[in-house]
C-alpha cells in the first residue's frame, strides 16, 4: 500500500467536513475548559500542601537561646546489651 492509497482512503466524504470542523473546535475547547480545571484545582491542592508545610515546621529558636529540645549526650544514650 504506498502513500498515495492511505492518502485517498482517508478523505471524508461529501458533506462530513462541515461536522468535522465543527466536532474539532468543541473537541479543542473542551479540552481546553479541562486543562484550565486541572490547573486550577492542582494550584489549590499545592498551596494547601505549602500551607499544611509552613505550619507545621517549627519556630526557629532566637540566636543563643536554648534549643526546645536538647540533643542528648553520650552519657544519656543507653547502650544496648
Amino acid at each position: 500500500m504506498g502513500f498515495r492509497t492511505t492518502m485517498e482512503s482517508t478523505r471524508p466524504g461529501p458533506g462530513i467536513g462541515v461536522r468535522a470542523g465543527s466536532h474539532r473546535r468543541g473537541h479543542t475547547v473542551a479540552v481546553g475548559l479541562l486543562t484550565a480545571v486541572t490547573a486550577a484545582a492542582y494550584s489549590v491542592f499545592v498551596l494547601a500542601q505549602y500551607y499544611t508545610f509552613r505550619t507545621a515546621a517549627p519556630v526557629p529558636a532566637a540566636p543563643g537561646a536554648e534549643p526546645a529540645t536538647p540533643e542528648p549526650s553520650l552519657e544519656q544514650v543507653p547502650t544496648p546489651g
